[in-house]
């Protein structure tokens, strides 16, 4: 009967991966929608980070940084459909 109880247990294994992705497809879609009513809380997080990594590395790569945040901005732009 080791068999049957590996069975149960894969079973139930799956179950708890669906439920998990299921759950986690509907916090994806609630932080999509949020972002969407209110898309300046990526912009600001995208700034925050880049403004510290420029305060880490003291400006050295500032020129880089701020390529990289307006590629981030507008990544997250196309993401959430803010500029439609």
């Amino acid at each position: 009967m080791p068999d049957a109880a590996a069975a149960r247990a894969a079973t139930f294994t799956v179950e708890i991966a669906m439920g998990f992705a299921d759950s986690f497809d509907k916090i994806t879609d609630m932080a999509k929608d949020k972002l969407k009513d209110d898309d300046s809380i990526l912009e600001k997080g995208i700034d925050l980070a880049g403004d510290k990594f420029d305060e880490a590395t003291d400006g050295k790569y500032a020129s880089m940084t701020d390529k990289a945040q307006d590629f981030a901005n507008k990544k997250a732009d196309d993401y959430t459909g803010a500029d439609q």
